[in-house]
């Protein structure tokens, strides 16, 4: 009888009969929570050069896009890539988008930005879409202009600028979006810091561990002083474009520092790797995981602290967003989710838009696919 109690006691405390969500950890108090600082925007965007020249340099460019998901009554957003490829630089002073017969929808048309030969530049447009749902063909168009750098025959006169006016992006194939209706959210329980993966968690991220500290001092070096919301968007795109998810056959975690070192990971890894980065800076994280993935929040303050910082957000990728948060007594909870948007604040894998607009901002979200969502606070010690 004494190894049948012995035993008993062994299971119980291991977890292995605890029904879900019944043990958790102390977790946050207010005093742990630390709300970015707004980061004073300057915009990228520069004037148009005057164009003095009636004939056409020569120039070259690549251009590539991805279109994020769409909904009735939100519209989305699409990210443009273009690459100069040409020896002659190139101003780009807006793009436009035509989704069906809606009229066509552009961006600020009196100021650009310059890519200069050799390099890539990234660039955000967000658009409107109709109200009915279904497949709908769109098209994109650009606006340029070309600086004669080269100085090729016969334009002796370098540095002179012909405005190409605007074209439709050309493609192979027609070019076509899936405008998505709401839908309905699955019968979900939270449960917040469960003792099982909090322990986990906490053990592994690690964010003060030099490689991390390192790492996230070189991300946000362009945006300097202490912790600040563009910091947190340059942390975001870094996963997004320089990490590579890695789909496991084994659910195998691992460290941040090890996935920096791999190149990329898993959605558990990014969700601990982006948590580790951004706490090192001074923030706070948070991570959800449901049935099927992981990811991370970040804590944004009250209602008034939200408001300035997504607008913070949108000054930094340059167009107006619609953002995923979460409600609780410390505030608001931004997602950050560089496998399911392009955007910090877009919405993760495994949810859907459930019904209109939550103020002007925010999306009426919610998970499914899952029947549980597990939170866990990622500590600073």
């Amino acid at each position: 009888m004494k190894i049948l109690a012995v035993l008993f006691a062994i299971i119980l405390l291991s977890g292995c009969i605890i029904p879900f969500g019944k043990i958790h950890r102390k977790g946050f108090s207010q005093e742990d929570l630390t709300v970015p600082n707004i980061y004073p925007y300057t915009s990228q965007k520069q004037e148009k050069p005057a164009a003095t020249m009636r004939s056409q340099p020569g120039y070259s460019y690549n251009i590539s896009w991805e279109m994020g998901k769409a909904y009735i009554s939100y519209g989305g957003v699409a990210k443009i890539f273009v690459n100069n490829t040409g020896n002659n630089d190139i101003f780009i002073y807006n793009f436009g988008i035509k989704i069906g017969s809606q009229e066509w929808r552009w961006g600020n048309n009196d100021t650009g930005v310059f890519v200069p030969t050799g390099e890539k530049k990234k660039f955000y447009l967000s658009f409107g879409s109709p109200l009915t749902p279904g497949k709908y063909s769109y098209e994109l168009k650009i606006s340029f202009m070309i600086d004669n750098k080269a100085g090729v025959f016969p334009f002796h006169k370098r540095n002179e600028w012909y405005d190409n006016g605007t074209s439709v992006v050309k493609t192979k194939k027609p070019l076509s979006i899936d405008i998505r209706p709401y839908n309905s959210s699955s019968n979900y329980k939270y449960s917040k810091n469960y003792y099982y993966y909090f322990d986990k968690i906490n053990g592994m991220v690690k964010p003060f561990d030099p490689l991390i500290m390192q790492k996230a001092n070189e991300i946000t070096s362009s945006y300097p002083g202490s912790y600040n919301v563009f910091q947190l968007c340059a942390v975001f795109d870094y996963l997004r474009e320089k990490m590579e998810y890695i789909p496991e056959e084994e659910d195998v975690w691992s460290t941040p520092s090890e996935t920096l070192m791999d190149g990329g990971g898993d959605c558990e890894d990014f969700a601990m790797l982006f948590s580790a980065l951004v706490t090192a800076k001074g923030g706070t994280a948070r991570i959800y995981m449901t049935d099927n993935h992981a990811f991370a929040s970040i804590y944004i303050g009250n209602e008034n602290d939200a408001n300035d910082i997504l607008k913070n957000i949108e000054e930094y990728y340059g167009t107006n967003l619609f953002f995923a948060t979460f409600k609780d007594k410390f505030g608001y909870w931004l997602v950050a989710d560089p496998l399911g948007s392009f955007y910090l604040g877009g919405l993760p894998v495994g949810s859907d838009v459930i019904g209109p607009l939550q103020g002007e901002k925010l999306y009426n979200w919610g998970f499914v696919g899952t029947s549980k969502v597990y939170i866990v606070d990622v500590m600073k010690e």
